[in-house]
């Protein structure tokens, strides 16, 4: 049983990851542009973003510290009873993308 387990979440490991560092250099390359452009296009702003699954705590961390790994985000604090991540954006147009992809990871670290 350990076994099968520990190949599922080794499975759903290998499938996330390649999707992960693909935004992970993404992110990086829109900071980049903006960064060494003359005009600026951020648009800072805090957005609540749900976590859909009932996750444990180190769950919760880990989808946390993963939004904060990608350039352009950073997560602020964790609501409990709303169980929702305060995240600042740098830019105001990809809310709706964070949150999928919030609720992507949120529903890989449920797997765990």
């Amino acid at each position: 049983m350990k076994l099968i387990r520990f190949l599922r979440i080794a499975l759903r490991l290998l499938l996330f990851l390649p999707g992960y560092l693909r935004d992970i250099v993404r992110s990086n390359l829109r900071v980049a542009h903006d960064v060494l452009t003359p005009t600026h296009l951020m648009s800072p702003t805090l957005a609540w973003l749900s976590i859909e699954h009932d996750l444990a705590d180190w769950q919760v961390l880990l989808v946390a510290n993963l939004v904060t790994m990608t350039p352009g985000t950073i997560c602020l604090e964790y609501d409990p009873d709303r169980r929702a991540l305060l995240v600042h954006l740098m830019y105001r147009d990809e809310v709706d993308q964070v949150k999928a992809e919030v609720t992507r990871i949120s529903a890989i670290a449920g797997g765990m």
